[in-house]
């Protein structure tokens, strides 16, 4: 585990993006487990547990109407929709993480990736961390692989985003390939790392 810090002189926000079957998910828990500093944001959405996530844990779960009740309060950072669930980073945590000089580590889609950046322009660091499969047709490969792509409506709408966040990538301020986990996990790391450590001037 690194330890609370490395020569680092401000404050970062983090966010990892990357479609279905990028691994997006598998190198922020990484990232987390292995680094005392960093602070994952965990994300609010209105659809219902799947078997063997716990609230509060892999998700906020809430209803439709509490979720439009905090957007109307401002108490999302970025919040979007997709498949037909609401999906939001609290503001609150992300901004006391980063109060403390914390690393704050969101896992979002790209539309909330710079939703969040612009909700921080000016004020702290931001990194966009865009993760992808080495080429689409290990995406692709992954994509149908995943637990309800048998459905063939399911995997034409997975297939669909999937192509238009990798066109999106090109927002993003670094783009990892993963084609190996370990050494992905240690890309991302790095880089963080290096943001982390310029100063703010």
């Amino acid at each position: 585990m690194a330890p609370e810090t490395q020569g680092r002189t401000r404050p970062l926000l983090v966010v990892i993006s990357g479609p279905s079957g990028s691994g997006k998910t598998t190198i922020t828990n990484r990232l987390i487990a292995r680094n005392a500093d960093f602070r994952l944001s965990v994300s609010a959405t209105t659809r219902a547990p799947r078997p063997g996530e716990v609230d509060g844990r892999d998700y906020l779960f809430t209803s439709r109407e509490k979720f439009r009740a905090e957007i109307r309060q401002g108490g999302f950072l970025e919040h979007s929709e997709h498949f037909g669930h609401l999906y939001g980073t609290p503001r609150k945590p992300v901004e006391d993480a980063l109060a403390k000089g914390k690393i704050a580590v969101l896992e979002i889609d790209v539309n909330g990736a710079r939703q969040a950046k612009a909700s921080l322009a000016g004020r702290v660091g931001t990194l966009l961390i865009f993760i992808n499969a080495p080429s689409a047709e290990e995406l692709r490969r992954r994509i149908l692989q995943r637990p309800g792509t048998q459905d063939d409506q399911v995997a034409r709408e997975r297939l669909a985003r999937a192509e238009m966040e990798v066109a999106q990538s090109r927002f993003f301020d670094r783009e990892v390939l993963n084609d190996d986990v370990e050494k992905a996990v240690e890309q991302v790391e790095n880089l963080i790392r290096m943001e982390a450590g310029k100063s703010n001037g």
